[in-house]
């Protein structure tokens, strides 16, 4: 049997590429800011989580708070935070516009680790999807976690 028979007969899988979500870990300066959202330098890899990919928030503070910057709408499909350190709050200026997250937001701290997560400014954080099963979990990691609202309006599932 020749190779190329060999490899007909052979069965495989071809997988699409670029269809799978990824995820996106901040890695801004951890104090101060504002530092906007959609600013590639401040994401892991140099990529701005899009719509099918999962933001991740878990950077190594000491202390102190940061504030993140909306200037346009943003889409992903989850959201996660778990600060490294507790104690931290992190500030989101929404500043009027929307952030829409269709599958998951969580605020789930690791064991022994307290996160405050802060929309403030204006704007509307959305937890939803068209199967209204959006999930939004504040302290489901082990460890504390507050969630509050400072101008900004929260629309779930």
């Amino acid at each position: 049997m020749s190779l190329t028979k060999f490899l007909l007969s052979v069965p495989f899988l071809l997988l699409p590429t670029g269809l799978w979500a990824s995820t996106s870990s901040w890695i801004a300066a951890t104090t101060g800011g504002p530092h906007n959202f959609t600013n590639t330098t401040k994401w892991e890899g140099g990529v701005v989580p899009g719509a099918s990919d999962t933001a991740l928030f878990t950077n190594t503070s000491t202390g102190g708070s940061s504030i993140l910057l909306w200037t346009s709408p943003v889409t992903n499909s989850h959201v996660s935070f778990d600060y490294q350190s507790s104690s931290t709050l992190r500030a989101f200026n929404l500043s009027n516009a929307n952030w829409l997250v269709t599958s998951r937001f969580a605020v789930e701290p690791s064991l022994g680790r307290t996160n405050f997560v802060r929309l403030q400014n204006g704007g509307t954080l959305s937890v939803t999807n068209s199967s209204g099963t959006a999930l939004m979990e504040i302290g489901t990691g082990g460890g504390p976690a507050t969630f509050d609202l400072n101008g900004s309006t929260l629309n779930v599932d």
